[in-house]
């Protein structure tokens, strides 16, 4: 098209995409928000200067565990089957690839790993080690055993003040110092049972709870929009090649 009808279709483009680079800049500070406010409210948890008591994670869970050591074939249905893959900074991202195992794997693997809705899944094996994020499916579903199963017990701390201190990045570094493995860095059960968790008053917990709750809304929504301002940016662009726009 003649270059005054390309800067037009550029233009319209131009203001659609960025709409698109709004939503994720606010996503991104929500997530900086609720950084800031696990700070404020609990202190850096490496050095804990509210004096916390500091028991062992071990110490304050119900379980600790990991899915199978031995992969199970991958199906095209059956039981979901959730890999380190699944697990973002932002949550259990499951149906985005998902995968299956037979029923028969399924109760192998779930006879031992019985993951549950408000358990904590940490990655424990390979690049992205260290990041964890709270189950929030109501469904049965197999792991591999690059990821940890972290059962708090709620009666004295959260799986949400747990996965904030997981992925506090300081903390993260200074957890995984010990990590062991040559080509891949893993970390044991035995030393995740061994962290070393700052653990505040159980109201105080409640409260950043019911933030995380807000927060975790406000994502769900703008994630919505984003995926309409993503199918109108594509609309654009089909539009603008067909020479329609």
């Amino acid at each position: 098209p003649p270059l005054a009808e390309q800067k037009r279709i550029a233009g319209i483009l131009d203001e659609a995409d960025a709409l698109r680079a709004k939503s994720r800049e606010s996503l991104a500070q929500l997530d900086t928000l609720l950084q800031s406010t696990f700070l404020d409210m609990f202190g850096d948890p490496v050095t804990n200067p509210k004096g916390w008591e500091v028991p062992t994670l071990g110490d304050i869970c119900t379980k600790i565990t990991d899915g199978t050591h031995h992969s199970p074939p991958v199906t095209e249905d059956g039981i979901p089957y959730i890999t380190a893959k699944h697990l973002k900074i932002d949550g259990l991202k499951f149906f985005e690839n998902p995968w299956f195992v037979s029923k028969e794997d399924h109760e192998q693997i779930y006879s031992r790993c019985d993951p549950k809705p408000g358990d904590v899944l940490y990655i424990k094996d390979g690049a992205t080690t260290g990041i964890a994020a709270i189950n929030r499916y109501d469904f049965p579903f197999s792991m591999l055993s690059s990821l940890a199963l972290i059962r708090p017990d709620t009666e004295v701390f959260l799986a949400e003040f747990l996965c904030a201190f997981l992925n506090n990045e300081r903390n993260k570094m200074h957890l995984l110092e010990n990590m062991g493995g040559a080509a891949i860095k893993r970390l044991t059960l035995t030393k995740i049972k061994k962290f070393k968790v700052p653990l505040p008053p159980l109201d105080l917990q409640r409260r950043f709870a019911e933030i995380v709750s807000s927060v975790e809304e406000q994502k769900a929504k703008m994630r919505k929009h984003l995926e309409q301002l993503d199918d109108l940016f594509a609309s654009l662009q089909q539009r603008a090649f067909r020479g329609d726009l």
